[in-house]
């Protein structure tokens, strides 16, 4: 493994107690405790793809996700990042909120649109990174959108439940969409912040488009519409 610190490679012989035998400093991870073989260079890469130059927050969950891309977590992972992280350097993974106690979206503001989002690391990761105020939307974690005539955009993965959703939303007068990737290419957990951020901002974009081409539409009376040419 490559010390997290001193970026020597070490042997298993190199390396005792979870401490580096070159600069003698500790890290969490010890790549043969576990068969994902994961270190902490590796989380730190994860971490780094998540949060994009620095722009971008994450959950734990999403870290884990990008961790385990080539294999499972070692046991007590979430534990380890919260209390042994840290311990070894400072602080918590940079860009990494913690979503324990994560306050909800404000739903009593004006928004263009209502957003959906029943995975919670998703929907965490949508607040801690200001989608509310960035795209004037309102966003949920579950249930039942806030009252209005705004669109309502799902964002979760293609299921039998999305349908019944987009149905029973439609069904009340409201429109509704789904924002969700290709079916079995992955899921909303794995996908990097930016690429999320930025589906919706399409999407808001799109809805805005649309409602101000219906308001034209509807503002001309069609009955005076100049006579086709003899």
């Amino acid at each position: 493994m490559i010390c997290p610190h001193c970026a020597a490679r070490l042997r298993r012989r190199d390396r005792s107690d979870h401490r580096c035998g070159r600069c003698g400093r500790g890290f969490v991870f010890e790549p043969h405790d576990h068969a994902s073989r994961i270190s902490d260079v590796r989380v730190t890469r994860a971490a780094e793809w998540l949060r994009g130059h620095d722009r971008y927050r994450y959950t734990l969950g999403q870290l884990a996700a990008a961790v385990s891309r080539r294999g499972g977590l070692p046991p007590g992972f979430h534990d380890l990042i919260r209390s042994r992280w840290p311990e070894v350097y400072g602080s918590l993974p940079a860009g990494l909120v913690d979503d324990v106690d994560r306050p909800t979206s404000p739903v009593d503001r004006p928004a263009t649109a209502h957003v959906v989002c029943p995975d919670r690391d998703v929907f965490v990761c949508l607040l801690a990174n200001d989608v509310p105020d960035r795209l004037s939307v309102a966003v949920v974690h579950d249930g039942d959108p806030p009252p209005g005539r705004q669109p309502v955009l799902v964002l979760d993965e293609p299921s039998g439940r999305l349908r019944a959703r987009l149905a029973a939303l439609r069904a009340s007068g409201r429109r509704a969409l789904a924002v969700t990737p290709s079916p079995g290419s992955t899921t909303l957990v794995r996908l990097r912040p930016s690429t999320l951020v930025g589906w919706l901002d399409l999407a808001v974009a799109a809805e805005a488009r649309f409602r101000a081409g219906a308001r034209r539409a509807a503002a001309v009376d069609f009955l005076n519409w100049p006579a086709p040419d003899a």
